[in-house]
Parts: C-alpha cells; structure tokens; sequence
C-alpha cells in the first residue's frame, strides 16, 4: 500500500511540526493512533519503515527543544515509543500467518462457515424429517464441535457428531481439517469401517496430545434399520415415539432395528 505509506509518513511530518510549534497533547495523541493505523492497515516491512520515521523525528524535536520543553517533550516522545515493540509483536504474529490488515479475521469467519456448511443435514426422502443443532461449551463461535453428514445410495442417511479437544482457535482449525476427512469417509467406507478409518486418519496427525471423540448414527431409509457406533464419545439417545421415554444406545453394534 504504498499510498497509504506516503499518507501516514505526511501526516507524521505535520503532527511532529505541530508538537514542535504548540507543545500540546493532542499531537501526541494523533501519533498514537497514526501507530495503530499502521499496524493495522500495513504490512510488516512498511510499518517498520513508518515506525523508524516517526522515532526519528520524535528524536529530533527532544533534540532541538528547548532545555525548559525537553524534559515534558522526552517522557511524551517516551511514551509513543514505547508501543511501537507492542504494535511489532502484534505485527511479528500475523506475519507467520502470511496475513495482513482485517485478513486474519476474515479468515476466521471463513473457516467457521466452512464448519457449519460441513453440518448441514441433506434433504431427505419423504416420510423422513432431521434436525441439527451443535452448541459448543461456554458458548464459543469458534470451538472444536462438529456435525458432518451424508445422504448416499438415496437410501442411507450417516451422521457423524464430533470433539476435538481443546478451544478456541487451534480445537476450530483441528475441527476444520478433521470435519473434511471424516466427511470423505461418509459414504465412501461401509458404515461398520469408518470409526476404524477415521481412528486410523487420527492417529496419523502430529497433535501432540489432543484428541477427538465421536458418535457415528448410519440409518437405511428404506427398512428403518440402523447401527450406531461410538469412539470415546458419551453414548447417543433415543427417543421412542410416542412414547416419550429416552434411552441410551450404548452399543457400537449394528446394525439395530429402529
């Protein structure tokens, strides 16, 4: 943005002869958020080249002040200074991401889009009707629970609900990547393989200690039977209608008569 380079580097050089001329607060203020500007809007390199002008010039107008202004001058000149290491680290960290400005929260969003399109339940013969909702703990927009799911052969319905351990960020971006793998796996593997598969996908990733726990449901539309399996995940429910009573399916076998 080299435009906008020249922009902040003019309004540095007017606000440093502003607060050599008046001496007042709100120059050094206005530097302040000339700082923030940068930080947001630059890349790392033009930041650093904006940041160095303005030190300099802070320098320069201690230097030629007068004795009786040089003390107050000094610890505002300090002042401004002292976050330009602050604003650098925020810098130094979206420079690893390869991301500037607002990108790295546009990023974010996308990803979180990209979850909640991997939830979406299909649409379903007639006679059939599902529901879907994933609330992570504590509320979090961004977290490691998941839905994916597949309609395939116009008769099978699979469900996978997930946990990837953690939160936040990384628990999202692990999310992400696992969401698009298991939703390879539905449909593509019998349903009796995919807990062993996707352990197997797991287990290849270099996570260190984390985890993930899951629930697959695989339902045949046509006769009603159905298995549900579980790894590491609390057991499924169901309702039987009518009835009003809940029960846990606490088996992995399959398949079971709905």
């Amino acid at each position: 943005m080299p435009i906008l380079v020249v922009v902040i580097a003019t309004t540095n050089g007017i606000l440093l002869t502003a607060i050599r001329v008046t001496k007042t607060a709100l120059p050094w203020a206005l530097l302040e958020l000339l700082l923030v500007v940068a930080a947001l809007f630059l890349p790392r390199r033009d930041y650093q080249r904006v940041a160095g002008v303005m030190v300099s010039g802070l320098v320069i107008v201690v230097a030629i002040a007068a004795p009786d202004d040089r003390l107050v001058l000094t610890a505002s000149a300090a002042v401004v200074a002292g976050s330009v290491p602050l604003m650098s680290r925020l810098l130094r960290q979206r420079h690893r991401l390869g991301v500037t400005g607002g990108e790295g929260e546009f990023m974010l969003a996308d990803l979180r889009r990209r979850l909640s399109q991997h939830g979406r339940l299909p649409m379903l013969p007639t006679g059939w009707r599902a529901e879907a909702q994933v609330k992570p703990a504590n509320g979090d927009s961004f977290a490691g629970d998941f839905l994916v799911a597949s309609h395939h052969a116009d008769t099978v319905l699979e469900v996978a609900l997930v946990d990837v351990s953690g939160k936040g960020i990384r628990a999202g971006t692990r999310a992400l990547q696992l969401s698009g793998a298991l939703g390879g796996l539905l449909g593509s593997v019998p349903a009796e393989a995919f807990l062993p598969m996707a352990n197997r996908y797991l287990t290849q990733q270099d996570w260190g200690d984390a985890f993930a726990s899951v629930v697959h449901l695989s339902i045949d539309l046509q006769s009603g039977t159905y298995s549900v399996g579980r790894a590491g995940h609390p057991p499924a429910a169901q309702l039987r209608g009518g009835s009003g009573i809940w029960r846990l399916v606490d088996s992995p076998a399959g398949p079971r008569s709905a």
